[in-house]
């Protein structure tokens, strides 16, 4: 294996010193400053250090490809929380850069290097930790590969970044997320840990899926609850407390999702519908129940709004 802290620190050694040259600068800045500007065709020493050090890194592929390579490596060695010079790392991208090889050189190399990182680490972990810790540790990757940007790696490869990040962490095993932690999910009211979800599957283009999961554990509980014979005088305040949390998980969760309202419309009539009168003749039975109770009942305003919610049903 090549020393890369070694390898990295004299390689931007030679860039600071061929390139910046900040001594050979101060002595001819006048020049600088005034023939070069005033005279075509004459470079800068900025700009001729750039590229007589370019042009003897082309001539020697093996310093390119060691110093691309190692970068890889130091960026692999933070993703798995090893201490690392960041700064080091910084000024050898800004010199890929300056030199006009970041992008041709180096990018496409740092995505392959990222999906395959995140595709094993995608795969491990998926089977290893429950559905709440994968999401979690997945917005965490996406945080660090944010702050890569900010601190080293070039603006421009965020967009990028990001995306394959996803499609590696999410898009990949959105089946086995749903397959795996939604129903559970849902029934215990985690409505941080949804939104987180529906945040992550909408970014790849899924939400689909998600829709369609909604609607099959809406229907699926909803069915336990309506075709339970033994529990027909609890089916109202089942179904109203049912459905008092899939408001509040649409509203807190899903965004209010336009299409999310719609499968939970069609759902609560698919489910209901599976027991042809029998639902209707319970909830007018609740009604009649609330209004005899008079001044032991609920209030007037209350009342209304129970009648709000039980007409919806």
């Amino acid at each position: 294996p090549i020393p890369c802290v070694p390898w990295q620190s004299q390689t931007s050694g030679q860039y600071q010193r061929r390139v910046h040259g900040q001594t050979i600068r101060d002595i001819f800045l006048y020049l600088d400053r005034t023939y070069v500007i005033q005279t075509a065709d004459v470079r800068s020493l900025w700009d001729m250090g750039l590229q007589l050090f370019c042009k003897h890194l082309k001539l020697n592929e093996e310093v390119e490809r060691k110093t691309i390579h190692c970068v890889l490596f130091l960026i692999e060695s933070e993703r798995k929380q090893e201490s690392i010079n960041r700064s080091l790392v910084k000024t050898l991208l800004r010199m890929l850069i300056a030199l006009g090889i970041y992008q041709s050189s180096f990018e496409v190399e740092f995505f392959r290097a990222t999906e395959g990182y995140y595709y094993e680490e995608g795969h491990r972990l998926i089977r290893r930790f429950s559905i709440p810790d994968y999401l979690a540790h997945v917005s965490d990757r996406l945080k660090q590969e944010l702050e890569r940007v900010e601190f080293y790696l070039d603006v421009r490869s965020r967009k990028q970044l990001i995306t394959k990040t996803e499609e590696q962490m999410v898009k990949l095993h959105v089946d086995t997320i749903l397959n795996k932690g939604y129903a559970e999910l849902m029934a215990n009211d985690r409505k941080e840990h949804l939104k987180r979800m529906y945040n992550l599957i909408s970014a790849v283009g899924e939400l689909d899926k998600l829709k369609s999961a909604f609607g099959i554990y809406i229907e699926k509980t909803g069915a336990s609850i309506v075709l339970d014979k033994e529990k027909d005088k609890v089916m109202v305040p089942s179904l109203l407390t049912f459905k008092k949390s899939l408001d509040s998980i649409l509203a807190e969760s899903f965004r209010d999702n336009e299409e999310f309202k719609y499968a939970l419309k069609s759902s609560f009539e698919a489910f209901i519908n599976q027991r042809q009168n029998r639902p209707a003749e319970m909830i007018a039975k609740f009604l009649d129940r609330q209004l005899k109770q008079g001044n032991k009942g609920p209030s007037e305003e209350e009342l209304e709004d129970l009648l709000k919610h039980v007409l919806i049903i």
